[in-house]
């Protein structure tokens, strides 16, 4: 009757065992998505970026166009004031874009880098607890020996 008891604290414990290694599974699976979701976003913005790029040279086009007709009726000294100042502009708005970029891209960094370091905690989590089903299990398997003897 004790063994009984024995075996079924064994079960009663390798069923938790087996559930938190379920739980863990799924939130080494909600991690990897995780992964996944700030990669595809990091993708998403380099698209976005292309696009904004593409947008920029368009309306540059454009802007230039109407800077060509505004020459021909401005002097020279004029024209060449206003395509300093709209360079320099650009170039602000162009540093401060990249600016953002790279801190955009280092938070990217580091959350990937925090990502996998949890990863690899739960990864190791995740072989104790195995080794520790496994022990149990051969524990099982050895009371069953002992009581079919």
């Amino acid at each position: 009757m004790l063994a009984s008891f024995r075996i079924i604290s064994f079960s009663e414990s390798l069923n938790k065992i087996d559930d938190q290694e379920q739980k863990q599974r799924g939130e080494k699976l909600g991690v990897a998505a995780q992964i996944d979701t700030l990669e595809a976003a990091l993708q998403q913005q380099k698209v976005d970026s292309l696009t904004k790029e593409k947008n920029l040279s368009t309306q540059q086009k454009a802007t230039n166009e109407y800077v060509s007709k505004i020459r021909a009726y401005e002097n020279e000294k004029k024209i060449k004031n206003e395509h300093l100042k709209f360079q320099q502009d650009k170039e602000s708005r162009l540093t401060e874009e990249l600016e953002r970029d790279r801190n955009q891209l280092n938070h990217v960094f580091y959350n990937i880098k925090r990502l996998a370091e949890e990863k690899a905690q739960e990864d190791e989590n995740l072989q104790i607890v195995q080794t520790l089903v496994a022990d149990l299990k051969l524990a099982v398997d050895e009371l069953r020996a002992q009581q079919h003897q």
